[in-house]
């Protein structure tokens, strides 16, 4: 009898996202706010000049809020980074609280957090196999990563469709995910910056309107719509 195929590993190596995120914590020191929160912070409108300690406080609690957490007990975060929204899920009364991350910086950093309910587990999505569901699930800037540049349209959507059925597959019907993500809006695949993004971002490519698996479930700027069985949409554009 032939064994079946393994699935193909999707998006950037634990090398590629290594090379990225592991060059120093000194180094993002310099530039991030106190808290070590990567990735696009959320301010209240074009005017809001509150600092950006306050805006990835913000977009913490915002995701927090929309995944349900709290009243969430057991949260995963895909993608943990430094450990910050961890930190915080835990603070308001998550028993459990897991990261993922292919980071190994990012996983020692969170282990010296030591707080009690808080792990990062060196670990790709594809590969993780939870102890126990979860009730709330966030990932924040780890979607940009799950596909390559040279995977084709049909391939992104394998991907991207894969990872929600996991998703879903962790969570009760009750359960709420939210997730962020840069996307390419008119920028075009052939414009120089997109060259230079794969320099800082290797084997990873931006999610694309064409890409997206799950459009006749989103809407826009609308409470969440109730379905039993399925991840709720609620499309928010964090740009505008």
């Amino acid at each position: 009898m032939t064994s079946p195929t393994p699935p193909q590993p999707a998006g950037a190596s634990a090398a590629a996202i290594q090379a990225h995120y592991d060059v120093g914590d000194d180094f993002y020191r310099l530039w991030l706010d106190p808290s070590m929160t990567y990735s696009a912070a959320l301010w209240d409108g074009p005017d809001d000049t509150r600092d950006l300690a306050w805006a990835q406080r913000n977009k913490v609690e915002f995701h927090l809020r929309n995944a349900g957490a709290p009243p969430a007990r057991r949260l995963l975060d895909i993608g943990c980074g430094w450990g910050t929204l961890l930190r915080r899920a835990v603070e308001l009364g998550c028993e459990s609280a897991v990261g993922l991350t292919l980071s190994a910086a990012q996983a020692a950093h969170v282990a010296r957090l030591d707080v009690p309910g808080m792990e990062a587990r060196l670990e790709n999505w594809q590969d993780h196999v939870p102890a126990a569901g979860y009730e709330a699930i966030v990932s924040v800037g780890a979607f940009e990563h799950f596909t390559k540049p040279t995977d084709d349209s049909a391939r992104k959507i394998e991907i991207y469709r894969g990872f929600f059925a996991r998703c879903r597959e962790w969570l009760p019907k009750s359960g709420r995910m939210s997730l962020q993500t840069i996307a390419y809006g008119t920028l075009r695949r052939d414009d120089p910056n997109v060259g230079l993004m794969s320099q800082i971002f290797p084997d990873s490519d931006l999610p694309a309107g064409g890409d997206r698996a799950g459009r006749r479930g989103a809407v826009r700027d609308r409470p969440p719509a109730q379905r039993p069985g399925r991840l709720r949409a609620h499309v928010r554009d964090l740009g505008q």
